[in-house]
């Protein structure tokens, strides 16, 4: 069987309590389900929603998402469609949702959305899920418009961790993609709005590497973030805004919130995006040499000459005077008996040239 016309039909709403499960192979044993075969013959030229509420207050209320494929269309057919072009799917719950496998949107346009609304929490798990809306080309299209208490995509690994962390280390756990290896990111749609009621925004890394151009988790070309509760909102995120990677991404990213002072985008602090950029040293290199001028050039080929006067200081013979080492002969200096005049062998003519013979010279003691 099949529901609805989708060229006539403009607004289809399945309802339920605490808890339905859309997608999937089926045969989960869930309480309300949907599966992703049924939901194929689901047809509707406008919205298509689904609401869980809880039967008491404070009671659970939970939409699970498993592998589901959306198709929009322009409404020329009855059939092989399941939303309009310019409508969309529509999640409401009490209290969470949670998107555990692929939701794809297909054949979509600049005004096709997912629209995921809860009380609670919104999250998606990145090493499961995913939410993708693309044209027909594959190209990013539509809107992925989320409204939550909480907004996290992470595993379920890094959603137990960084319960009660601090920022800045939720933005260290994040970086860790937890061997999942998702390049395309596990949000993709021409617009990603999201709006937390009260609090946090985090996104999970989905590639091995870490560095600020590296990561990845969102593929979007507008990124808008609120938070409609006036709360300072802590948002860790990874992904690209345009195509553009890493700390380049900062500035491109629409935050209308007044955020945490340590949140990040791609690892980066959103306040202070210059703390993450390399200081770069260039040298300075002459582009003509300096030539001297006229005068300089005088005193290198002519030379320094002194000046006159009392306060000229003249270097004509050096500040150190080297003489030649006394000379002794190989007897003592002493003489024994001592005599007054000491060892008469060792007297020298002070003017009498060295190899001359002493018997020539006038001898005086040496001194």
């Amino acid at each position: 069987g099949q529901l609805g016309d989708a060229t006539i039909t403009q607004s289809v709403t399945f309802t339920g309590f605490e808890e339905m499960l859309l997608g999937g192979a089926g045969g989960s044993g869930a309480p309300y389900e949907i599966d992703n075969d049924e939901f194929s013959r689901i047809h509707s030229g406008g919205d298509v929603t689904f609401q869980v509420f809880s039967q008491i207050t404070g009671g659970p209320a939970l939409i699970t998402v498993d592998t589901l494929d959306v198709v929009a269309g322009d409404g020329s057919a009855a059939t092989g469609q399941n939303i309009g072009q310019n409508s969309g799917l529509v999640l409401q719950s009490d209290q969470d949702i949670a998107v555990i496998g692929d939701l794809n949107i297909g054949n979509a346009t600049a005004d096709t959305l997912l629209i995921a609304e809860a009380i609670e929490l919104v999250r998606v798990n990145s090493e499961t899920g995913g939410i993708f809306i693309l044209d027909n080309a594959s190209g990013l299209a539509g809107v992925i418009e989320i409204t939550a208490r909480d907004f996290n995509a992470v595993t379920d690994s890094a959603f137990a961790d960084i319960q009660g962390l601090s920022i800045a280390d939720i933005d260290a756990r994040l970086a860790n993609s937890d061997g999942v290896d998702r390049p395309d990111g596990i949000l993709r749609a021409d617009t990603l709005d999201i709006d937390t009621t009260a609090s946090q925004v985090f996104i999970q890394n989905t590639v091995a590497g870490t560095d600020f151009a590296d990561r990845r988790g969102f593929d979007v070309n507008t990124l808008l973030i609120a938070d409609s509760g006036g709360t300072v909102q802590p948002i860790v995120i990874n992904g690209l805004i345009g195509g553009i990677a890493g700390i380049d991404t900062v500035p491109l990213a629409t935050i209308s919130s007044t955020f945490d002072a340590a949140s990040t985008i791609n690892g980066c602090l959103i306040g202070n995006v210059a703390s993450c950029s390399p200081i770069i040293i260039t040298p300075v290199t002459p582009t003509t040499p300096i030539a001297p001028n006229d005068d300089s050039r005088d005193l290198i080929e002519e030379g320094l000459e002194p000046e006159e006067g009392p306060s000229a200081v003249s270097f004509a013979t050096g500040l150190l005077e080297y003489l030649p080492d006394a000379e002794f002969g190989a007897e003592p200096l002493i003489d024994e008996p001592v005599t007054g005049a000491g060892n008469e062998d060792l007297w020298v003519d002070p003017e009498c040239p060295p190899g001359a013979d002493p018997e020539i010279c006038s001898l005086e003691p040496a001194e």
